[in-house]
């Protein structure tokens, strides 16, 4: 039951700090105007293998929350209300559109490393299950 908890204790943790860090270059990104450091962090992740599957996801998980909160500001900022004896919205102009584009070019490079590591850890799977069951065959 300790250990149980101390797990949940210890991911919680790891899930934070990888959260942050995610932050960190995703915001050196849009400064900079461009990916590599986020790649860099990937490309780090990818060289580990399929074990890295579960941190990748959370990485997405975290660049898809980043970018819903940066559409939905660029929603909210990029309109506003004009009363001449009418309401009408006016549309503004916004920096959003430039880090809402490279968040999405993230996400697509994020999602393609993701599906293959899927299919390195399921062929890893299937290997090992391969294997197994041929030791067991011929086995007396």
């Amino acid at each position: 039951m300790y250990e149980d908890s101390l797990e949940a204790v210890y991911l919680f943790i790891e899930r934070a700090g990888i959260r942050l860090k995610v932050n960190e270059v995703l915001v050196e990104c849009l400064e900079d105007g461009n990916t590599a450091s986020f790649q860099d962090l990937i490309e780090e992740l990818i060289v580990a293998g399929p074990d890295s599957l579960r941190i990748v996801r959370e990485i997405l998980s975290e660049v898809d929350l980043m970018l819903d909160k940066m559409k939905e500001k660029a929603y909210e900022g990029n309109y506003e209300t004009k009363c001449d004896g009418d309401c009408q919205a006016v549309q503004k102009s916004g920096n959003y559109q430039s880090h809402i584009v490279m968040m999405n070019e993230i996400q697509d490079y994020l999602n393609d490393w993701l599906w293959g590591l899927i299919y390195l850890s399921t062929r890893h799977e299937w290997a090992q299950a391969y294997t197994s069951s041929n030791k067991s065959r011929w086995l007396l």
